[in-house]
């Protein structure tokens, strides 16, 4: 089935009965994907300003060029 692959292998890592059967080896996922799409992070506007928000989507560019996101994404998928 067509899915999300970070989620589908942390579905495949967390999930006792697909722990059971060893589904992790068993993804085949294409090089290109079928669809992409932008994922949001929803802040309310009652609560935070914009300039909050468009300060945090700065530094979270920025923070996803480093090393240290790197090694997140290599440590959990």
């Amino acid at each position: 089935m067509p899915a999300v692959l970070e989620t589908t292998i942390d579905m495949t890592k967390s999930n006792i009965d697909l722990q059971k059967i060893d589904a992790y080896r068993d993804i085949y996922y294409f090089d290109k994907p079928l669809f992409v799409s932008k994922f949001y992070l929803m802040f309310s506007k009652k609560t935070v300003s914009k300039e909050f928000v468009d300060r945090f989507s700065d530094r979270l560019e920025e923070f996803k060029k480093t090393q240290q996101y790197q090694d997140i994404l290599s440590k959990y998928l």
